[in-house]
């Protein structure tokens, strides 16, 4: 090969590495882009989700203040604990978010336990909106189980409010328990949980970003809900933790299907 022809096949090399670089620069700037967004949109839903809770705190104590009716006051209080309450479900998702959750705990419970609570923390979310919710659970689940039961509660919760905040007005929710397997040691089970709405559902685009911190579904539909997208990715690493998966089965425009599964026993860990 003549002196020429290995400068030009030196030369083609080089430009081949060049193109691959700067296709490579363009693709982590696209990245970067991309995660700045999702940065930018993040902080400016967590702002107005942190003002929105405190705006009513300081507006219900302010008439409270003033006022000399017991049954105002009275309604002050409620929602001023009620938004209390927000504000901390929302400090606490973020924490456990930005560090992890170190302590799963299993303690003895009762799946009725679970549902009685869930009924309680979710009823006020329901009835503004008339709709009802229902609750199957399968006759072969043990009524005492070993597990994480604060753990399983949260993520039930957040899937139900999420349901509820898609559907709408008198629509009906379904909350379904079943045992997938069974095994021998320890009594283990295998629990699925899985939550049915009939709301907006979800495009095949946005479920991609379902379970990723700091993403939410798109659109002007969502953000009227309120949320700041840290909720389903929380409830991934919770149910991964205890074993399990967590999917979505959606289709847009008829509802949403969220169902996860955790692994239980009926007797004490061996």
């Amino acid at each position: 090969m003549s002196k020429k022809n290995i400068e030009s096949a030196k030369y083609e090399e080089l430009i081949q590495e060049l193109q691959e670089t700067k296709s490579s620069l363009e693709e982590a700037l696209e990245h970067v882009k991309t995660a700045s967004m999702a940065k930018n949109e993040f902080l400016d839903r967590m702002s107005h989700e942190m003002r929105t809770p405190m705006n009513a705190i300081m507006g219900m104590a302010q008439i409270a203040k003033v006022s000399t009716n017991p049954e105002k006051i009275s309604m002050c209080i409620d929602k001023i604990y009620e938004s209390s309450q927000h504000m901390m479900r929302l400090i606490s998702n973020i924490l456990d978010v930005s560090t992890g959750i170190q302590n799963f705990v299993d303690t003895e419970f009762s799946l009725d336990s679970i549902m009685d609570y869930v009924m309680t923390k979710t009823s006020s979310q329901l009835a503004k909106k008339r709709q009802k919710l229902t609750i199957n659970i399968d006759k072969k689940i043990p009524n005492k189980l070993i597990g994480d039961e604060k753990r399983i509660t949260q993520v039930i919760i957040h899937l139900l409010s999420n349901a509820s905040a898609f559907s709408n007005d008198e629509e009906e929710i379904s909350l379904d328990v079943l045992v997938l397997n069974v095994g021998e040691k320890g009594g283990k089970l295998t629990v699925e949980f899985v939550v049915t709405d009939h709301g907006i559902g979800i495009t095949e685009e946005n479920q991609k970003n379902l379970f990723v911190p700091f993403e939410m579904v798109d659109g002007s539909f969502t953000r009227k809900q309120g949320g700041i997208g840290l909720g389903l990715a929380l409830s991934k690493y919770i149910v991964e933790m205890m074993g399990g998966k967590i999917w979505v089965d959606s289709e847009f425009g008829k509802g949403s299907r969220f169902g996860f599964t955790v692994t239980l026993y009926r007797d004490l860990k061996k």
